[in-house]
């Protein structure tokens, strides 16, 4: 007892607590879903109750923006942190069929938070993520997929197999799940098929299958049917938000949440006939390029909407920091906590989107109050206004177009360096028929039938 009491008396020195296990990092991606049919976002169907709660208990970004406006060029950017111009990876002079990969060289998001110790998954959709475009750099786990517009892997089913490899991991955890839902063809799961579209008279007056292929792109049906689109895509965020319910449960359930990073996002949006389009791939407006970005989980503080003007390449900058690793190499990002936080000293409130599938080359920018849309073909862009919520509703008006024009071209420039049209990179020649049909079936591929077999690899490509 005397020793004892000497012993409390002296002080014996503490036992130093080891240092607190860094964050597992959850990156929901959801193929095609725009930001404003979210309803923290102002949408007016109840699409979303659970991503709503989550972004109202967190933290969520009123105008974020991807870095391009279809698939493949936009992860890239998600999993490298550098704008499309640098990692060079689209669709290779508009070729219909040979596009570029990852070079094996950039420094992707996984490898660097590898070197941290983290232990990294992805559970992938879409045939853009193939592992031939080597997204698939840094995980040690890489779960694709491929897809058509009938046949895709569901967002519960990519839950469960997210799950079952984290169920492995005791080391942190650097997890991307990616949902296919709500790409076309808008064909929801039961009990969420039409939920919304049940009593609209326009269903029998349009093939939903019939959408797909450049030739509808530019032919807007009536206001009926078009509303009709709007409510089978809903159907699908329905799903996904079911789905997310879902991993967040699950996370829970296996005490993950209260240390997690956990992100929800878009590689792109969806255009429905606002500047006479339809689907992705076309432009580079705010309609397909403005994505949802909420972040929650236990790790990271609430700080409610933020109005910033931020974009992916700032998200994988915020990912690494939290990760306890420097900034990718190149990346022109800023650090997304900081911007949140208002500590950011150098943050220009503007968003760089380039690379499209379907047409001439081109490069937008899109800051508080305006967008600027330049083809390279033409040497001439478009200015529009950009409302409150970042969208395009109407061009600028003659007095403000030579100083607007100006304004936003320097701000390319800048991140940029110059106005000029950038190649892609090659690598990939789709010449594996069942890619080949799958990137059909998506419509990204135009060919006169299904049954059009590709070329192969040292073929002529096809033009789109």
């Amino acid at each position: 007892m005397l020793i004892s009491l000497l012993f409390a008396c002296a002080g014996v020195p503490d036992v130093p607590k080891p240092p607190p296990q860094k964050p597992d990092i959850v990156l929901v991606i959801v193929d095609t879903l725009r930001a404003d049919h979210l309803g923290v976002y102002g949408h007016h169907r109840p699409t979303s109750s659970a991503m709503d709660a989550l972004a109202q208990g967190g933290t969520w970004f009123h105008r974020a923006y991807a870095s391009s406006g279809w698939t493949l060029p936009s992860m890239a950017t998600l999993f490298s942190g550098l704008y499309p111009h640098q990692h060079l990876v689209g669709r290779l002079a508009f070729r219909g069929t040979e596009f570029g990969k990852l070079d094996a060289e950039t420094t992707t998001l996984a490898e660097t938070l590898g070197a941290q110790g983290y232990r990294s998954g992805a559970v992938v959709n879409n045939t853009f993520m193939a592992p031939e475009f080597q997204l698939d750099q840094g995980f040690e786990v890489y779960d694709y997929q491929g897809a058509t517009n009938k046949e895709h892997r569901s967002a519960t089913t990519t839950v469960d197999i997210g799950m079952k490899w984290l169920d492995t991991v005791t080391e942190p955890a650097f997890l991307v799940l990616h949902f296919m839902e709500p790409h076309l063809d808008y064909e929801a799961h039961a009990p969420h098929i039409g939920a919304f579209s049940k009593d609209n008279p326009a269903a029998t007056q349009i093939d939903l299958d019939g959408l797909v292929g450049k030739s509808h792109r530019n032919t807007p049906p009536s206001a009926e049917v078009q509303e009709f689109v709007r409510q089978r895509y809903d159907e699908e965020i329905l799903h996904v938000d079911d789905a997310v319910d879902y991993l967040v449960a699950a996370l829970k359930k296996r005490n993950r949440w209260d240390n997690s990073v956990f992100v929800i996002t878009s590689d792109h949006g969806e255009e429905f006939w606002e500047h006479g389009g339809f689907e992705h791939g076309h432009t580079l407006m705010g309609e397909l390029t403005r994505a949802p970005l909420i972040i929650a989980g236990g790790a990271v503080p609430a700080r409610g909407r933020v109005d910033a003007v931020v974009e992916h390449v700032d998200l994988v900058y915020g990912l690494t920091t939290i990760g306890g690793a420097d900034p990718l190499p190149e990346t022109l990002g800023t650090d997304l906590w900081a911007i949140a936080d208002g500590s950011a000293v150098n943050h220009d409130n503007t968003a760089l989107s380039e690379n499209i599938l379907y047409g001439t080359p081109r490069v937008s920018i899109v800051d508080e109050r305006s967008r600027l849309e330049f083809d390279f073909a033409k040497g001439s862009g478009t200015l529009w206004q950009v409302d409150p919520d970042g969208m395009e509703r109407r061009s600028v008006g003659p007095a403000q177009r030579a100083s607007e024009g100006k304004r936003l071209s320097e701000a390319i420039k800048r991140k940029r360096g110059s106005l000029e049209s950038i190649d892609g990179v090659g690598g990939v020649t789709i010449a594996d028929q069942e890619m080949f049909l799958q990137l059909q079936s998506l419509g990204y591929i135009e060919a006169p039938s299904e049954t059009t077999a590709p070329p192969s690899p040292a073929g002529p490509a096809t033009t789109p």
